[in-house]
């Protein structure tokens, strides 16, 4: 079971306001929902992995996200839009989610356990509501208690054939 810190969740809830404000009211891309998780969550990247070019360090995000379970955003363009569909089915693990129901399952759990609104599937998701909604004190208990990352059978904790070196190394 993942424990998280008060302190982390209020430091990433701080970093919330500060990732990417101008486009609060723009339609999320994958890039920035990555970078939220990881701000979120309180997921490691390698050091000076900011400094890579944005695909390289979307990747980066990518599979320290993937080396913890979330694995939605492998293989998605950085400056695809995420759609209210892949948003839940995304965030309904991380809260503690564990049937296998299909996505109105999940969205009906959403909307009743973190007071999510009830958006439209094939909408894309907003910035702001993304963050409001990954900072929502509905939201960061569950993640404390239910979040469990998902074990590769590696040592390293990493995706199946992903090394941090691997990417940081790509032009």
């Amino acid at each position: 079971m993942k424990q998280f810190s008060v302190v982390t969740i209020i430091v990433s809830t701080i970093l919330l306001f500060t990732c990417n404000l101008h486009a609060a009211e723009e339609t999320i891309t994958n890039a920035q929902f990555a970078e939220l998780l990881v701000r979120v969550l309180g997921t490691a990247v390698p050091e000076g992995s900011e400094e890579l070019p944005g695909d390289q360090y979307y990747e980066v995000l990518v599979n320290a996200l993937a080396a913890t379970g979330i694995t939605n955003l492998v293989d998605t363009d950085p400056a695809g839009y995420v759609t209210c569909a892949r948003f839940i089915d995304t965030i309904y693990p991380i809260v503690g989610g564990t049937q296998s129901l299909d996505i109105e399952g999940k969205r009906e759990f959403l909307v009743a356990t973190i007071d999510m609104p009830d958006y439209a599937l094939n909408d894309n998701m907003i910035f702001s509501e993304a963050a409001a909604i990954l900072n929502n004190p509905n939201f960061a208990p569950l993640v404390a208690e239910g979040y469990r990352g998902i074990a590769f059978g590696s040592e390293s904790g990493l995706a199946p054939g992903f090394t941090l070196e691997d990417t940081a190394s790509q032009s």
